[in-house]
């Protein structure tokens, strides 16, 4: 027969960590196969992104789909940087004028928008993984909406009566009836 479960409680005062599934948790643990058909770069970045995943125990089959897009943009982004380090970002391109005569014209290179592109998308793919914390930065840096309260606006406004404090004048006091 096998043994009960601990329960949430019982394990948080013992410090230790449930190997069973939340209820809550609607979506089954378990590491995505590797995607046929990509590069060995992009392997290596899948198999980083699922290494992390698991280490927070958050990796899902589902991810698979996600990780595979990622570890392509990330490849695609490589490349650019590689071409964009040998060609610069302003590139000098020949046009042809209204007479059919080259004329130079320094332009943004071409591999500048892929690569751009390609951070936009891997970093939506990050949000959705839950590999960004912009969220909970942005969570921390905005003020709480509440409105102060009308006896701290007391506190700091000249025109408002100071309250009276209850302490006890220690210089009033009579020594002599007082053994």
């Amino acid at each position: 027969m096998p043994r009960e479960r601990k329960s949430l409680s019982d394990h948080k005062l013992t410090g230790t960590k449930p190997e069973w599934i939340s209820p809550d948790v609607a979506t089954a643990p378990g590491r995505p196969r590797y995607p046929k058909n990509i590069s060995a770069d992009a392997k290596r970045t899948f198999k980083r992104l699922c290494s992390i995943l698991e280490k927070r125990r958050s990796v899902t089959e589902g991810d698979s789909e996600l990780l595979r897009l990622y570890a392509l943009a990330y490849d695609r982004h490589a490349k650019a940087v590689a071409k964009l380090e040998v060609e610069g970002e302003i590139r000098v391109y020949h046009r042809l004028d209204k007479h059919g005569e080259q004329v130079p014209t320094e332009k943004e290179n071409l591999w500048l928008p892929i690569a751009v592109n390609a951070e936009k998308f891997m970093r939506g793919c990050l949000a959705d993984l839950g590999l960004s914390r912009t969220i909970e930065i942005r969570k921390q840096v905005d003020p709480p909406n509440t409105k102060p309260d009308p006896k701290d606006e007391a506190l700091f406004s000249r025109e408002a009566p100071q309250p009276v404090s209850d302490e006890i004048d220690l210089a009033s006091i009579d020594e002599t009836v007082v053994n």
